[in-house]
């Protein structure tokens, strides 16, 4: 068993992946993480990296947030894919829905951490539990 949980941030910008990262780890979140920028290197991080959850941007040049989501139902069914966004309307968070998307409606920031149960927090055995 794995002592950490693997988090695939699918995101073209660095500094927005750096935030959600320090919010996950401030939250006590214990992982691994890598990034995919593009469909290629998305397709490899699914096959290769076996994320336990994606967390994906919704707005990305080359690569929507909804394309992403599919090639991630394709290779890695039962892994929980969270859109992320700054500034996501209520229309798209139900067109992400109707899509398979996981969310959580009590989120209200634009951030991961309030999407992700606190179930998801490693106990204090060091085995990480799983994410809802």
């Amino acid at each position: 068993m794995r002592d950490n949980l693997n988090i695939l941030f699918v995101d073209d910008h660095p500094l927005d992946v750096m935030i959600e990262e320090f919010e996950l780890k401030r939250e006590g979140l214990v992982f691994v993480s890598r990034t995919a920028t593009n469909e290629p290197e998305l397709m490899q991080a699914l096959m290769e990296f076996r994320p336990d959850v994606v967390l994906c941007d919704y707005n990305m040049p080359g690569l929507s947030g909804l394309h992403a989501m599919q090639c991630s139902r394709r290779l890695r069914p039962a892994t929980p894919v969270l859109m992320v966004s700054g500034a996501i309307a209520e229309y798209t968070a139900i067109e992400c829905l109707n899509r398979c998307a996981d969310w959580d409606p009590r989120c209200g920031a634009p951030l991961p951490m309030c999407c992700i149960d606190s179930s998801s927090r490693t106990a204090s055995s060091g085995s990480p539990t799983t994410i809802r």
